[in-house]
């Protein structure tokens, strides 16, 4: 895969773009806690309504940063074109107590050594995400060509601030 992706980062978090912390810490649609993802979009639109940027019903945003990322990445797996895809991602994710559906998919994805996810975004009709399993600042480049976030954030800055594991 050679692909644009995008993701929105609150303006607190922008400095390690590439960290997947977040997702390790709380856990996400398609990763169990204790396993960091990095979370993006194929598009902008869909980057900016999965952060709850665009839509809602909100007319106050918090501020945030949209960031573009090259990805040259092998080893994908497309779970959008299935025709079973939308059966098994209805309905809601974040069930309590539960082995999520995402998790599962997740985790025989890795032992594959599957490296992303191509999967349907909840929040934008058609949109697609891009959930990276295995990544690098080699596979995943933050484009900054000013380097705007460097001078942004200084010495905090980091494009890879911690390894996924």
């Amino acid at each position: 895969m050679n692909q644009t992706v995008y993701r929105v980062h609150s303006l607190k978090w922008a400095y390690a773009p590439l960290s997947g912390d977040g997702s390790k810490s709380r856990g996400g649609r398609f990763n169990p806690k204790g396993q960091a993802a990095l979370y993006t979009c194929i598009d902008q639109f869909t980057a900016m309504y999965e952060s709850k940027a665009a839509g809602d019903g909100i007319t106050l945003i918090d501020p945030v940063v949209l960031l573009s990322y090259t990805a040259t990445c092998d080893r994908v797996l497309n779970a959008v074109d299935h025709p079973d895809t939308r059966a098994y991602f209805s309905g809601g994710w974040l069930l309590p107590n539960s082995q999520r559906r995402g998790w599962t998919l997740f985790e025989r994805a890795r032992q594959s050594r599957v490296n992303a996810l191509i999967v349907p975004s909840y929040t934008k009709s058609k949109g697609k995400n891009v959930v990276f399993l295995n990544w690098s600042a080699d596979t995943v480049k933050v484009h900054d060509p000013d380097g705007s976030l460097r001078n942004t954030y200084g010495d905090c800055f980091d494009q890879f601030d911690s390894k996924p594991q």
